[in-house]
Order: structure tokens, then C-alpha cells, then sequence
């Protein structure tokens, strides 16, 4: 009997690692790149090079200027824009109804 017990006391921690190992026999060599991928577009780099002109606020003399509008209350306004003006001229796909078909109101 102590031979046995001392059987199962060797042999028992070696089972239990054997079952601990990873194992890459069925992974393919690029495994995980699309992930790194991934992880890597969404990095901001800390030290950007642009090509071409600077950003647009990188001129210094017009930033003072528009500080100092901004400080003494004469900030130019920026030009308004409108959107276009489109009509519905009840094309394909629309059931002769001359135009959508309103929402119900929030009593409905």
C-alpha cells in the first residue's frame, strides 16, 4: 500500500500540470493580428506629421486677432447657411398619396 500511495503522490501533480499547458497546435500564425489591428487604428498618434499646410488655426497672428475680437465683444459672425429647398414631386415608390403621409400627433 505505501508503494501506491507513493505512485499516486508523484504522478498526481504531474497530471495535474500536464493539463494546465496551452496549446497552439490549431491556432494559425496570424492569430490575434486583427485585434492588434484594430487596437492600433484606434491610437491616437502622440507626435502627428501633417503633409501640406498647417491646421487651420496654426496661424498665430490671426489667432491673437480673433482672441482679441473674442475679449472686446466684436467676434465676427460666421455667414448663415440655409439648406436647400427640395419638393416632393411623388416619384417612384410613392402610392399617388402627393407626399408623405403626416405623423400622428402625441394625442393620437
Amino acid at each position: 500500500m505505501p508503494r501506491q500511495l507513493l505512485t499516486v503522490a508523484v504522478l498526481a501533480p504531474l497530471l495535474a500540470t500536464g493539463a494546465c499547458t496551452e496549446s497552439r497546435l490549431r491556432d494559425a500564425s496570424d492569430f490575434g493580428d486583427a485585434a492588434l489591428a484594430d487596437r492600433t487604428a484606434q491610437i491616437a498618434e502622440p507626435d502627428p506629421h501633417y503633409a501640406g499646410l498647417p491646421a487651420a488655426g496654426a496661424n498665430g497672428m490671426r489667432v491673437e486677432a480673433a482672441q482679441e475680437r473674442y475679449d472686446h465683444g466684436a467676434v465676427i459672425q460666421p455667414a448663415s447657411t440655409q439648406t436647400s429647398s427640395v419638393t416632393n414631386t411623388g416619384g417612384a415608390g410613392n402610392s399617388g398619396s402627393g407626399g408623405a403621409t403626416p405623423a400622428p400627433s402625441a394625442g393620437q
